[in-house]
């Protein structure tokens, strides 16, 4: 989380661009980073009753705080669009992590 705050922290000039795969290469890094958060996040709260829920609860709740953060950032903004791809992220790595937990399941 810190390192997306720092991140997402920093204004467009200060942000390395790519030409023409700038935009997604920064769509997919978004995915890549709420996946990997969503995956902290359930190692986190693994314990927990609904351990998947409520790390996509905290992951889709650290992405809306991420983009709100951005519209305090000069040159930045933040966007639905983000939001959803944050969102699309996550859901992936904990579908990912359902799978391969009923897999476990299977062979006890």
């Amino acid at each position: 989380m810190v390192a997306i705050f720092v991140i997402s922290g920093q204004t467009k000039e200060e942000i390395p661009a790519f030409g023409m795969w700038d935009l997604l290469i920064k769509k997919a890094s978004h995915f890549l980073a709420y996946g990997f958060l969503a995956l902290l996040a359930w190692w986190a709260v693994k314990e927990w009753q609904r351990p998947l829920l409520w790390a996509l609860i905290i992951t889709i709740g650290y992405a809306i705080s991420d983009e709100l953060h951005q519209t305090f950032v000069p040159t930045r903004n933040g966007t639905l669009a983000d939001v959803i791809i944050d969102a699309l992220g996550g859901i992936t790595m904990l579908l990912i992590l359902w799978g391969y937990n009923q897999r476990l399941k299977m062979k006890d």
